[in-house]
């Protein structure tokens, strides 16, 4: 048996991208540094007639090589992860913003409403598990908005590294947080006691739900997250949320490689402090249409406009 290749390199593709980032800056500011020390020596020397070798420029242009190195090294293929992905990797696998959606409609949601308010009542929010709570909430409703045993609730579910596409070698990988797989009765008993993403069918839709973790709530920076959980198939509609805050995102991918997404404005279930009952309304009643409708493009019965 013969023995395993060790790895070349011990940095993912993040981790590369993460050292380039604080390399260039690290370049930059001794840069600076460099000229002000030449210009500190041209004073001190002039008149003399004295060259004294700049150590400082021959270290500054070994790092600037280095620099390069791993720059080279990024434009290579790379292997990104879900939770680390970036706007930068969004420009590095060919996806762009394609544009803003605009709210239509609105629908009504007595009960959502009243378990709402009792969750920003008497439960903090100090942690993900928490604010799992309320986006579950929603979940709990859409399922009843559908026909019935039509719907499957996958929760973390874990995968594997796949290339983005024939014609490049980057690679995308992680954990969905939800994915809202409608489907007929039998593949959804199916998927319930087998949850595999990869089996469904192309008819099956599947609504992909990401959370905004960590101390950074702000949602926008969690957009590249969400839309790499949803990759996959030629159209596909997904949200990324905190539970308070949504943003429903509809990716569309070029049969060449890449693509664009569209993405609604904020959500927010609050006004002035208190739940909005029109607002808890809304999502509830996207959340579910999207469900039914997650591989197919906007039209003019749908929540969403596309902005002009």
């Amino acid at each position: 048996m013969s023995a395993k290749r060790q790895k070349t390199s011990g940095l993912s593709g993040v981790e590369l991208f993460l050292t380039v980032k604080n390399l260039e800056t690290l370049v930059a500011k001794s840069r600076k540094e460099v000229e002000l020390n030449n210009k500190r020596r041209e004073r001190a020397l002039s008149g003399a007639g004295i060259e004294i070798p700049d150590e400082d420029e021959i270290e500054l242009q070994e790092l600037e090589n280095f620099l390069s190195f791993l720059k080279a090294k990024l434009d290579g293929p790379q292997s990104y992860s879900f939770s680390s992905m970036a706007p930068e990797h969004l420009r590095k696998i060919n996806v762009v913003n394609g544009g803003f959606i605009n709210l239509t409609t609105d629908a009504v949601s007595h009960r959502l409403y009243r378990h709402i308010c009792f969750l920003e009542r008497f439960v903090p929010r100090k942690n993900e598990v928490a604010a799992r709570l309320w986006i579950n909430a929603f979940f709990y409703r859409a399922a009843f908005m559908l026909p019935e045993e039509s719907m499957v609730l996958s929760v973390e579910q874990a995968v594997p590294a796949v290339t983005i596409s024939d014609l490049s070698t980057h690679t995308l990988s992680g954990y969905i947080n939800w994915t809202a797989v409608r489907a007929d009765a039998a593949t959804v008993k199916r998927f319930l006691k087998q949850p595999a993403l990869q089996d469904l069918k192309n008819d099956d839709s599947a609504l992909v739900v990401s959370e905004a973790k960590g101390p950074d709530q702000n949602l926008e920076n969690h957009v590249p997250q969400a839309i790499g959980e949803m990759y996959g198939k030629t159209t596909i509609r997904g949200v990324v949320t905190n539970g308070r805050v949504w943003i429903f995102l509809i990716l569309t991918l070029n049969k060449d490689g890449g693509g664009s997404y569209l993405q609604s404005q904020e959500i927010t279930i609050m006004s002035l402090s208190q739940v909005s009952k029109d607002s808890v309304s809304v999502v509830s009643a996207i959340i579910a249409h999207w469900i039914m409708h997650s591989h197919k493009e906007l039209d003019r019965d749908d929540y969403f406009t596309v902005e002009q």
